[in-house]
């Protein structure tokens, strides 16, 4: 299995802004290339370039952004390695789990969570507001 170094650094604020996601890929697309090849072979690497253009591309949030971010952390938290005969679970089996690679990828799932998490607080506060203005209406 080829080394890869994903020098990833936590910078809180680091992807807050106008356009997260693409602040959050231009800072650590390349680990998640990586990631997603380690992980889910070419297939999960070819998607996530695709998604990075994507996202490059675009002034804003759509929902098949949504989706593919919903995969990476898929990808990251390994769900599927569980699943005997998956390409998944032949390829954790072949990772050192001693290697840097796997705390890099703990990093990024972590710092992914937290950009899901600030994704979704403008969401769960403007539901909240529109529950909370209709409980005053009625």
């Amino acid at each position: 299995m080829g080394q890869f170094s994903m020098k990833i650094t936590r910078s809180p604020g680091s992807v807050l802004g106008g356009n997260q996601q693409r602040d959050f890929m231009h800072e650590h697309g390349s680990a998640l290339v990586s990631a997603a090849h380690l992980l889910g072979g070419s297939a999960a690497r070819g998607r996530v370039l695709r998604f990075i253009e994507a996202v490059k591309e675009s002034g804003r949030l759509t929902r098949a952004h949504r989706r593919e971010l919903s995969y990476l952390h898929y990808q990251l938290s390994l769900e599927n390695v569980g699943n005997p005969g998956s390409l998944e679970a032949a390829l954790f089996a072949e990772i050192d789990l001693s290697s840097p690679e796997v705390e890099d990828i703990c990093l990024l799932t972590y710092l992914l969570t937290e950009l899901l998490e600030r994704i979704a607080a403008p969401e769960a506060a403007s539901d909240a507001a529109t529950a909370a203005y209709l409980g005053d209406a009625v």
